[in-house]
């Protein structure tokens, strides 16, 4: 049986007796081994037909475990994520969800290295090449040994609930992020609800077009959430000092954010909070490098709407049918890519005023698209983008394959062929005039100011206080204790 490598070995001083099989010891409920186990959830062998039919695999090996016996047998598991698969001797598919069990090593004296997933009452051991499973069933399970990992070198801020640190990884040396909250803190339900869900959909994303998720580690007091460290410049930024787009360069960001939105849709996740500030270039000023950040108010898709909260986002972004209190979909996101597609451009929001004055305009949803000076191939895309009736509305794969993007490709490729044709022949008097021809760049009789869009999030809440208004369109923003000014606020709306 192959064994962990010795540097890891080292570093995790593996013994029995140190096993942590309880990171909640506080918490009134038996079943509750970690602060993410509080609903109580088994974690048994099922044998019931899945909602898809897996194909490709993280991990496709042999493992050995004991049976109740004691004795010694050999299973052929597969890993898809947070499930394990098996066949029975039936040739059926049986499976567990082991998504926030805590996973640990453990050793057995003749079968060597393995794992432990512990889950509420539940648990499974097994053994084999632990290297391999542990690198992919730690992202969405829970550790506990984060000093063996991780070691923090400089405060940043404080968030919600918690406090935000650069650290390194022990193993290769690289730099994190690593949000730490107080459990202590987290004690409303629907706060916790919502951090359980972020933490869920954070885990499936494994992209360059998204932050990227690492691991979560937790004790008796904290969490530790780790997750790439990336660059501070936001696209917001970047507009705000560079406020006229040309269509080509306007079609090289969008192309990239709606590709970006198309991977969320295409794992049923709603980022419902899409703005500029919320991307962020890996590569200074490089459109092609946006990547997408704050999944806080991410939801997967319910065909029936049924969210832990239905109205949130960012009023001047958020979709009409959001704030109507209808029922929605995937395509929330692409009525905020519409109005992100404005503001790139004219340099300006669609709905002004205060904040009441843009929370009427923007669920009316009346947009004035005479200043525009685009094409009519760009002017259709974006009113496809902003359209009133959903079933209306582009679909993000729709968008992706717009003409209008098509024609910018095909722009590109003729600028690549003047420049060719000017590096292989050095006589510039011999292209023709039409390669000669470029987009100009937005006309505008003034420069035009990018506000500051209104951060405020809004969330439905259940069972209002008397005390509190619950009229539209006055928001009384309200919180459970105090925080940094620049966190998540919540009102309420009815």
């Amino acid at each position: 049986m192959r064994q962990i490598d010795y540097q890891q070995q080292q570093i995790l001083q593996i013994n029995l007796q140190d096993m942590c099989e309880d990171l909640n010891p506080s918490c009134n409920y038996k079943h509750c081994r970690s602060f993410f186990q509080i609903s109580f959830q088994e974690m048994k062998w099922n044998k019931s037909h899945l909602s898809f039919l897996p194909t490709l695999f993280n991990i496709e090996e042999d493992v050995v475990y004991l049976g109740k016996k004691q004795q010694i047998k050999r299973r052929a598991y597969k890993l898809l994520d947070q499930y394990l698969f098996y066949k029975n001797k039936n040739e059926k598919i049986v499976w567990i969800n082991y998504e926030n069990a805590i996973i640990e090593l453990i050793t057995n004296p003749e079968l060597g290295m393995g794992i432990r997933l512990t889950k509420c009452f539940d648990k499974i051991e097994f053994f084999g090449n632990v290297n391999n499973w542990y690198k992919f069933m730690k992202r969405f399970a829970v550790q506990y040994d984060f000093s063996h990992y991780y070691i923090i070198i400089a405060k940043l801020n404080k968030i919600k609930f918690g406090e935000l640190f650069k650290g390194k990884n022990k193993l290769d040396g690289s730099e994190y992020i690593i949000k730490i909250y107080q459990k202590s803190l987290i004690i409303d339900d629907e706060d916790r609800q919502q951090f359980f869900k972020e933490i869920s959909v954070i885990r499936q994303l494994k992209t360059d077009l998204t932050l990227k998720f690492y691991d979560l580690f937790e004790n008796q007091d904290q969490i530790y959430v780790i997750v790439e460290n990336l660059p501070s410049h936001s696209l917001l930024d970047y507009v705000s000092k560079n406020p006229f787009f040309s269509e080509d360069k306007a079609a090289k960001a969008i192309f990239r954010i709606i590709k970006i939105v198309a991977y969320l849709h295409s794992k049923k996740i709603m980022h419902r909070d899409i703005k500029l500030e919320n991307f962020i270039f890996r590569q200074l000023d490089n459109l092609d490098s946006l990547c997408l950040i704050d999944f806080k108010l991410a939801e997967f898709y319910d065909d029936e709407g049924h969210y832990q909260f239905k109205r949130c986002g960012t009023v001047g972004y958020v979709a009409p049918e959001v704030l109507a209190d209808n029922n929605y979909d995937l395509k929330v996101d692409i009525y905020s890519v519409g109005i992100l597609l404005f503001i790139l451009f004219t340099g300006k929001e669609p709905f002004d005023g205060n904040y009441q004055e843009k929370l009427i305009q923007n669920l009316i949803g009346f947009i004035d698209f005479h200043d525009l000076r685009v094409s009519n191939l760009a002017s259709d895309f974006l009113k496809g983008l902003l359209r009133l009736d959903p079933q209306e509305r582009l679909s993000s794969h729709q968008a992706l394959n717009h003409k209008w993007f098509q024609r910018e490709k095909l722009i590109g490729a003729l600028k690549q062929q003047i420049k060719s044709t000017l590096q292989n022949l050095n006589k510039p008097y011999k292209v023709k005039a039409s390669f000669k021809k470029s987009f100009p760049i937005l006309q505008s009789n003034s420069i035009p100011h990018l506000q500051d869009p209104l951060s405020f999030r809004m969330k439905t809440l259940p069972n209002p206080q008397s005390n509190e208004r619950v009229h539209l369109p006055v928001i009384q923003r309200r919180t459970t204790h105090q925080i940094p000014s620049n966190s998540i606020l919540y009102g309420r709306i009815k």
